[in-house]
């Protein structure tokens, strides 16, 4: 069971290939297939009724926020390029004041 669930804890945070699991985990791909789906889902069910599931719609954070008053929160996130518009009144909406990237 120990396996099982570092297995799983190990997918969801790395996102690895299944090849790679199966050479970590010492067993086949066929077989982490079986185990993300199998897993994934008991792992929801278990984190669905503790309610410590992520919150993933921005639109209720501070309603999360307000549920968690002694706890600390980390956001994880990526920041990306946005493509810039071609019209300029649209592109000055857009500007971040970030310097442009070195190529």
């Amino acid at each position: 069971m120990e396996d099982k669930l570092l297995f799983i804890l190990f997918y969801c945070k790395v996102y690895p290939l299944q090849e790679v699991l199966a050479l970590l985990f010492e067993t086949s791909q066929g077989r982490v297939n079986e185990w993300i789906h199998q897993l994934s889902t008991i792992l929801q069910m278990a984190l669905g009724k503790s309610q410590v599931l992520p919150e993933r719609d921005p639109k209720n954070l501070e309603q999360t926020l307000a549920l968690c008053v002694a706890v600390d929160f980390i956001i994880d996130g990526t920041e990306y390029r946005i493509p810039r518009p071609k019209n300029a009144a649209e592109q000055k909406e857009k500007y971040s004041g970030k310097k442009k990237t070195i190529p």
